[in-house]
């Protein structure tokens, strides 16, 4: 009877370790890291019933297969908390973990690339693993990515911008050229409205812009002056956010440096909420209201007010 036993747990065991490995398009790749993975988790890569849900306690994870899409697929995982608590390993959505690679993935050299740290949607390709940004304003940037850059979270690279006046694309197409007038190189697709991409522009070169565009996805090329129209609209619309005011087109007005280290409020007042330190030599678009205040804007969209909202400062900080 014993023996019985023995043989039907080790068959148990063969067909659990088979379900496991039933998913041909999955990818052998290890990430390891800390993160939350507040879901439930499962024997295999599809089908079957939930085997535990995990709370939304930091974990060490490692992710060890990774499916055809990890927006719709599951993810091998290998987790415990670092402190004696239950390790797993199985199967979890791949939505739930939030992929980033380390440094910027060339999309088109010199021209397109995927920002590093920013959010991934990863693929199996052809041959490799591809990634494209999750949710971004520009659509179709795909290029593969090595699984030894992937990392768990996300982060925001910091950048200087060399542009001087800045642009919304006109339409929601737009060909970007490796120079005035030479070879299309890339497609600008909008995943938003127009407005919700802002292109810095470096120079004009007759019916042309070099332009520069710094989010998930960052452009540098050229783009027809016809595809490009001036923005002229408060920059806290920039992104979609849609934020209310009477700001005024940075544009159209002169750039104001903090003088010092000064309070952010949310009104014109120092009893309105405080929302942070305008640290000295910050470049921002400033309009006295009342109080001794002014509203800002910052120059490089270091920061928006919330919907209805606006950023204020001392006026004599910022003059």
């Amino acid at each position: 009877m014993k023996r019985t036993l023995a043989i039907a747990a080790l068959l148990v065991t063969t067909r659990a370790r088979a379900a496991v490995d039933v998913d041909p398009a999955s990818t052998a790749c290890t990430v390891k890291g800390k993160t939350s993975i507040a879901t439930q988790l499962y024997a295999g890569p599809v089908g079957g019933t939930p085997l535990v849900t995990l709370s939304a306690h930091e974990r060490i994870v490692e992710a060890l297969e990774l499916p055809a899409d990890t927006q719709s697929g599951r993810v091998h995982v290998r987790a415990r908390r670092d402190v004696p608590g239950l390790r797993v390993d199985g199967y979890i959505a791949g939505k739930v973990l939030t992929f980033s690679a380390s440094k910027d993935q060339v999309v088109v050299t010199d021209h397109v690339w995927i920002r590093g740290g920013a959010a991934l949607k990863l693929f199996q390709g052809a041959s490799d693993l591809e990634g494209e940004p999750l949710n971004a304003p520009i659509a179709h940037a795909r290029t593969r990515i090595a699984c030894g850059e992937l990392r768990f979270g996300t982060f925001s690279a910091s950048a200087t911008s060399k542009a001087s006046d800045w642009y919304f694309f006109r339409q929601k197409s737009t060909p970007l050229f490796d120079a005035p007038g030479g070879k299309v190189i890339f497609t600008v697709t909008l995943n938003v409205g127009t407005h919700g991409v802002s292109v810095g522009s470096v120079k004009k070169q007759g019916a042309f812009h070099e332009i520069v565009v710094d989010d998930a996805v960052r452009l540098a090329g050229w783009v027809r002056a016809a595809d490009l129209e001036p923005d002229k609209e408060d920059y806290g619309a920039v992104g979609g956010l849609g934020l209310s005011g009477t700001g005024t087109s940075g544009s159209s007005m002169p750039i104001r440096t903090a003088k010092q280290d000064v309070e952010v409020y949310l009104g014109p007042s120092s009893t309105g909420p405080a929302v942070g330190v305008l640290e000295k030599g910050a470049k921002v678009y400033a309009t006295p209201v009342a109080n001794g205040f002014s509203t800002i804007t910052f120059v490089d969209r270091d920061a928006v007010a919330p919907d209805g909202k606006q950023l204020h400062v001392l006026t004599t900080a910022v003059q």
